[in-house]
């Protein structure tokens, strides 16, 4: 469960540090109108991951067949609330949904990097 709960304050912080690298480069290249699009992508990808932490530690306590409801449930809700959000970014046309898309994407782009560092530092100690 320690490694657990490292992974998690680790990836937090990535992703917290993606999303203000990313928006420092955005108003220093001068496009500040995807700021706000990313900034709200980035805190439903944060929210996101934090929903998706939490299922996990409940479906460690549970027996393999009520877990794998539980997971199950998890992930409809998660993707619902994604949808349903998306759908009242889409409402505001001040707000940039292609960088609202590209923040809730950081996991996928952070846990891709992840494991393509991990396969390139296996490689170099063989």
């Amino acid at each position: 469960m320690e490694d657990f709960v490292r992974y998690v304050k680790r990836t937090l912080v990535q992703l917290a540090g993606l999303a203000f690298f990313v928006t420092a480069c955005l108003v220093l290249v001068g496009k500040g109108q995807y700021v706000s699009g990313w900034l709200i992508g980035c805190g439903l990808n944060l929210l996101y991951f934090i929903m998706l932490c939490s299922r996990s530690v409940k479906a460690l306590k549970l027996d393999p067949a009520k877990a794998a409801a539980v997971i199950r449930g998890g992930s409809a809700l998660r993707i619902l609330m994604i949808v349903l959000m998306f759908i009242v970014i889409l409402q505001f046309p001040a707000i940039n949904y292609w960088a609202a898309l590209a923040g809730i994407l950081t996991y996928r782009i952070l846990i891709y990097a992840q494991a393509i560092y991990t396969a390139l530092s296996h490689g170099k100690n063989k």
